[in-house]
């Protein structure tokens, strides 16, 4: 067997791996092969391009849901815990109920968006 640092310093020359190193697969179809061929179909491109655009919307959803669970949870504690503005009343309910309410609805929205 032949030493990497020799093949390494001729790279000019073709070396013939089966003999050098054992292998039995072909090199030249290994290294040579053409990599923007795809077996793919174009059906099958869209649903792939579809399916990535569904996860990252459902990734989108579970952002929001977890950033109206801590905006929720800290308008609630500043309004009734803290009394942060707590005179605001709309048809007497507290502004935070009417936060957290009207974002709900969003969400919903977005839920309906995503899953239907």
């Amino acid at each position: 067997m032949k030493n990497l640092n020799e093949l390494a310093s001729k790279p000019t020359e073709l070396i013939d791996i089966k003999k050098t190193f054992g292998f039995e697969s072909d090199l030249k179809i290994m290294l040579f092969k053409n990599k923007n061929s795809s077996n793919i179909n174009e059906d099958q491109l869209a649903l792939i391009e579809y399916a990535q655009a569904r996860i990252k919307s459902k990734k989108k959803l579970f952002y929001h849901f977890s950033f109206f669970i801590i905006g929720s949870i800290t308008s609630l504690l500043a309004n009734l815990v803290f009394d942060y503005k707590s005179e605001l009343t709309f048809l007497e309910y507290s502004w935070s109920y009417w936060v957290c309410s009207l974002w709900l609805l969003l969400l919903l929205f977005h839920l309906f968006n995503v899953y239907v």
